[in-house]
């Protein structure tokens, strides 16, 4: 099923549609659902905790998750 969407446009210009856009660092998107933000920020925070337990390979686990918890 195809919904026809009406096109807007501010001083002229048409402003284009999208699905998705980031606003304020979180991503909205056009099904009300957050999972992509979700899941952005569980990429992000994976990325963050490989960064730490690959610069403090070397540190016990008591200092590890102490700097995790901090982080």
């Amino acid at each position: 099923m195809s919904v026809a969407i009406s096109q807007f446009s501010v001083d002229g210009s048409v402003l284009e549609y999208v699905s998705t856009v980031k606003y304020l660092g979180h991503v909205i998107s056009n099904t009300l659902s957050d999972d992509d933000d979700i899941k952005r920020e569980i990429r992000n925070m994976l990325k963050r905790t490989n960064i730490l337990a690959r610069r403090f390979s070397k540190c016990s686990v008591v200092a590890k998750v102490k700097l995790f918890k901090a982080y």
